[in-house]
């Protein structure tokens, strides 16, 4: 599993690539909670176009960095998805939860839409 960081302001870019799995999600996990924390993240863009596979632990990391930004009053995006991690997303109900976006433009405009 891939992961790059990129920040825009207090929106932090995470993407994913390879295999998302309880191997590495956990890993993942600390290295995005500890740029939440450092760098007063408020807003959270998820482009996984190349996750070729995601388990539950997936899925829990994804979520459990949208709660951590929502207790602060912030947002998440998905975007970017390829087919897999879109069928794993709208199987498991994400986007009920989280707004998929269809570029980085559309992305950004949402974050920094009025709360």
């Amino acid at each position: 599993m891939g992961v790059s960081f990129r920040e825009k302001g207090n929106i932090l870019f995470i993407r994913l690539s390879g295999e998302l799995d309880h191997h590495q999600a956990e890993e993942i996990r600390r290295r995005t909670d500890r740029r939440i924390e450092e760098k007063d993240i408020l807003d959270l863009v998820f482009d996984c176009e190349e996750v070729r596979f995601m388990d539950s632990s997936g899925i829990g990391f994804v979520m459990g960095r949208y709660r951590k930004v929502k207790e602060k009053g912030g947002r998440a995006v998905i975007l970017g998805t390829s087919s897999y991690a879109d069928a794993i997303f709208e199987m498991a109900g994400i986007y009920q939860i989280i707004k998929k976006c269809g570029d980085e433009k559309q992305a950004l405009a949402y974050c920094r839409q009025e709360r």
